[in-house]
């Protein structure tokens, strides 16, 4: 959905912990993340589409395209995102739902055939706004995206969560385990960090006692 060069920014802010203010020294910033990528030994790749223009066959041919002619092969494969992928020609006269559901299932054979997670996002619907913690029923547009994932994670946050920088990641689905569990995290969008609580407390990121946001009673496995 995003550009390259946004996609990019996104990234170097979350490297560097870096700011939007901090951002604005993009040279000096671009050399710690260059920094980091030779120290670590990886590197990636960020292809930009206009929306509605790419399939998931076009997807395989660049995973392709970047193997034969550069060499590159990913250890994981994001697709920002699901929803503004185009269907296949087949499908151009079928339902919007159907397509969608269609399009997750070719994501997840070229998945298998490449030996490769594939992780991408999609909408919430309307009725999530109101909720405390969204559910499978909240995926939009599709109950196929929700039948075909192997995983579905939810990231819920109330307006006392995101003053004081928290949310939770709540697993919908988990195929291979049991879903419902729920995660409470730290966030700074503005940073684009992402952390447990208690790595957050050893960066001095939040109180060695955080304080109660409220209660959230979390579904468990047995609840009606």
């Amino acid at each position: 959905e995003l550009r390259q060069k946004s996609v990019v920014r996104r990234l170097y802010r979350r490297l560097t912990f870096a700011n939007r203010q901090d951002m604005l020294e993009e040279d000096i910033i671009a050399k710690r993340a260059h920094k980091f990528f030779s120290l670590v030994g990886t590197s990636g790749r960020v292809i930009y589409y206009p929306g509605l223009s790419l399939t998931v066959t076009g997807i395989e041919a660049l995973l392709e395209q970047q193997q034969l002619y550069f060499g590159f092969r990913p250890d994981v494969l994001i697709v920002d995102y699901l929803d503004r992928l185009a269907p296949r020609k087949s499908d151009l006269r079928i339902e919007p739902r159907h397509q969608l559901r269609n399009i997750t299932d070719d994501l997840r054979s070229l998945a298998m055939r490449h030996n490769i997670p594939i992780v991408t996002a999609t909408q919430a619907n309307r009725s999530s706004l109101s909720k405390l913690k969204i559910t499978e029923a909240n995926v939009s547009e599709s109950w196929g995206k929700v039948e075909v994932a192997d995983v579905i994670l939810a990231l819920c946050q109330t307006d006392d969560e995101k003053a004081a920088k928290r949310a939770r990641l709540v697993v919908l689905k988990n195929r291979e385990n049991v879903g419902g569990s729920s995660i409470e995290f730290y966030v700074d969008f503005d940073k684009m960090f992402l952390s447990d609580l208690e790595a957050a407390r050893k960066l001095g990121l939040i109180e060695q006692q955080p304080q109660q946001i409220g209660m959230i009673r979390t579904r468990q496995v047995g609840d009606r």
